[in-house]
């Protein structure tokens, strides 16, 4: 039985909520944005075509702002890099999306209002 190096096992349990929906996380890199051909499509006004990256390395979750018009907030602030830690809500544009990774106290309680598309 042989692993190549450059394989990563994504954890299972962890994803994105938004919107009052869940988005699992399976990829290495997903990418998110209004275009069609993102992993994860969000429409909604200040959404760049590619407004972020979540990327999976070294058993981290960090989300890269990715030169969006808009950027991403954390706690008020733009943030261009930030390592994700479960429970993290940050907002893409005026989009909040909250980070979850396999914590029970977290996905028990995702009646938490993200808010809505209009």
């Amino acid at each position: 039985m042989s692993h190549k190096a450059s394989e990563k096992k994504i954890p299972k349990g962890v994803f994105l909520v938004f919107n009052q929906m869940v988005h699992p996380l399976n990829k290495s890199v997903t990418s998110l944005g209004r275009s069609a051909d993102n992993n994860l499509v969000i429409q909604g006004e200040g959404i760049s075509r590619l407004h972020a990256e979540i990327r999976y390395d070294y058993d981290e979750f960090t989300i890269y702002d990715m030169d969006s018009t808009n950027g991403i907030f954390i706690n008020e602030r733009p943030v261009k890099k930030y390592d994700l830690k479960s429970g993290t809500l940050f907002y893409l544009a005026n989009i909040a999306l909250v980070f979850v990774r396999d914590d029970a106290k977290v996905t028990d309680s995702l009646e938490m209002d993200t808010g809505e598309l209009k």
